[in-house]
C-alpha cells in the first residue's frame, strides 16, 4: 500500500535535492568530453549546481571597427536552453535561444535562400585601408578582392571563422597568380566589410556546443547550407562560370557544402584544416587551449592597436609549432585583418551556422569534383582526426598531411602550398578535358 507524504512533512536538506558537484555518479561519455575541455564539473546535467569557471570568456559584443550594411533577423520563439555547466560561461548578446528545435525551424533564418538571378557587382571606393569593389549577391552586400586576367581559371578562396579576406596571405596569392590563375577572396557575410545581421547571438554558445556534441538539434540564424548559397551567387554577380574552390577551417566547410548544393559552379575542391562535422569528441575538439584562444573576446573591438594585440596572441596558440612565426610579418598581417574590423556578435553567429549544421559526412558523398584535402600535422584548433576523417568520406579525394603545420598559414609553408594548389587545379583540368575528349 503507498501512502501520499504529508504537505506538512519537514524538506529534504538543500544538499540531498542539489547535490554538489563530484558526488554524482550518472556517467555520459560526450558531457564527459566536453567536461575536461572547459570545467571540472561533474557529468550530471540535470541536478548538479554549476562549479564556477574561474576563466570564462568575457563575452561577445556587437561593438566593430567597420561600419556595413546590416540586417535584421526576425525575431524567432524561444525555448528552454540545456541546463548544465555550461551556465557558468556566458557571452552577452541579443535576447536569443539556443533551444531544442532545429535549424531549419520556420523564420530560423535570415533570409530566404537567395538564387544567382539578380546578383550584381559594381566598384566601389571606399575612404580608409584599402579600395574593393562590392557585389549584391543573396540578398547581401560582400566585398571582395579580383587578382589576375579575366580569362584565367578562376580560384575563389574562402575565410574561416570570423575573419576578412586579408587574412589569406599575399605571398600565397601570388603564388597562386603565378601559375596564371585568376584569384578572387572575399569577406563572410557577419565579417568584415561585407554585410552584418543583427539578432540571433546567442546567450549560452557552450550550451550549442554541447547540444551538437550531443547530436541534438541546435537553432541558428542561418547555416553553411546559407553561406554556400551566398558563394554561389557572389560567382554569378561577378560573372563567373565556374571556379576551383580553396577553404580553409569553416571556409573549407563552406566549401565543401558548395560543391555538395552546387556542383555546376565548382570545378575543384581544396579543403583546408578542415573537417566533415563528425561529432565524435576525438575528431571534432582541438586542445582545450586553443579552444579557449578562440573563444576569447578580445579587451577592446574599436582599437586597432588591441585587436591586433589580441589576433597575434591567438595566432601564436593555434599557428604551426614547427614553423615558427615571423612576429613583424605577422604583426603586420593581422593589423591589416584588424583594420578590416571584428564583429565578434557576427563571429557568434557563424559558429552557430557550423554547430547547426551538423554531421555532413552524408552530404560529402555527394561531391564529385577532384578534391584535395591540406591538414596540419600538429593543428591544435581542428585535430588532423578531422582532415583524415573528411578526406575519407569524399570520394577519390586525396590526403595531404604537413608536418609542422598548425592552424595558420605559416610564411616558409605558403609557396608549398600554393604549388600544391596549383598542381591539384592542373591535374584535375587535365583529367576534366581527357574525358571531355572520350
Amino acid at each position: 500500500m503507498f501512502v501520499r507524504s504529508s504537505r506538512s512533512a519537514p524538506r529534504l536538506p538543500d544538499t540531498r535535492r542539489r547535490p554538489t558537484p563530484g558526488g554524482c555518479t550518472k556517467s555520459s561519455p560526450v558531457i564527459a568530453s566536453v567536461r575536461r575541455k572547459f570545467t571540472s564539473h561533474c557529468a550530471c546535467r540535470r541536478r548538479c549546481r554549476p562549479r564556477p569557471f574561474t576563466a570564462a570568456p568575457t563575452g561577445w559584443s556587437h561593438g566593430s571597427a567597420a561600419s556595413s550594411a546590416v540586417v535584421r533577423i526576425p525575431k524567432t520563439s524561444r525555448s528552454r536552453p540545456v541546463t548544465s555547466a555550461w551556465a557558468s560561461m556566458h557571452w552577452r548578446g541579443s535576447r536569443s535561444q539556443i533551444g531544442c528545435h532545429s535549424a531549419k525551424a520556420p523564420g530560423s533564418r535570415s533570409i530566404p535562400r537567395g538564387s544567382c538571378a539578380g546578383s550584381t557587382a559594381t566598384p566601389r571606393a571606399k575612404d580608409g585601408f584599402e579600395s574593393m569593389p562590392q557585389a549584391q549577391a543573396n540578398g547581401l552586400t560582400f566585398d571582395y578582392e579580383d587578382f589576375g586576367p579575366p580569362e584565367a581559371p578562376c580560384v575563389l578562396l574562402i575565410m574561416g571563422l570570423g575573419m576578412p579576406a586579408a587574412l589569406w596571405p599575399d605571398a600565397f596569392v601570388d603564388g597562386l597568380r603565378a601559375a596564371r590563375l585568376r584569384v578572387i577572396r572575399f569577406d563572410n557575410r557577419d565579417c568584415g566589410h561585407s554585410s552584418k545581421l543583427h539578432g540571433g547571438t546567442p546567450t549560452l554558445l557552450p550550451a550549442a556546443i554541447a547540444r551538437a556534441l550531443l547530436r541534438l538539434p541546435v537553432r541558428a540564424p542561418y547555416t553553411l547550407d546559407d553561406m554556400a548559397d551566398d558563394t554561389a551567387a557572389l560567382l554569378a554577380a561577378i560573372g563567373v562560370e565556374r571556379a576551383h574552390v580553396v577553404g580553409a577551417s569553416m571556409g573549407g566547410m563552406i566549401a565543401q557544402v558548395l560543391a555538395a548544393r552546387h556542383p555546376d559552379r565548382v570545378l575543384s575542391l581544396t579543403s583546408i584544416m578542415s573537417s566533415s562535422g563528425n561529432p565524435s569528441p576525438r575528431i571534432a575538439l582541438g586542445s582545450r587551449r586553443a579552444l579557449r584562444a578562440i573563444l576569447h573576446r578580445p579587451s577592446r573591438t574599436d582599437d586597432v592597436d588591441a585587436l591586433t594585440a589580441h589576433l597575434v596572441q591567438v595566432f601564436g596558440v593555434i599557428g604551426s609549432p614547427g614553423y615558427p612565426s615571423d612576429h613583424q610579418a605577422l604583426h603586420q598581417q593581422l593589423r591589416r585583418v584588424a583594420q578590416r574590423g571584428y564583429h565578434p556578435a557576427g563571429t557568434a553567429r557563424q559558429l552557430l551556422a557550423i554547430l547547426a549544421s551538423g554531421d555532413r559526412r552524408k552530404l560529402l558523398a555527394r561531391i564529385e569534383v577532384p578534391t584535395l584535402v591540406i591538414h596540419g600535422g600538429d593543428d591544435p584548433l581542428v585535430p588532423l582526426a578531422a582532415g583524415i576523417d573528411t578526406a575519407k568520406h569524399i570520394r577519390g579525394a586525396r590526403l595531404k598531411v604537413i608536418p609542422g603545420m598548425g592552424h595558420d598559414f605559416p610564411a616558409a609553408l605558403q609557396p608549398e602550398l600554393a604549388g600544391l594548389i596549383s598542381a591539384h587545379i592542373a591535374s584535375s583540368t587535365a583529367v576534366r578535358e581527357q574525358r571531355a575528349a572520350a
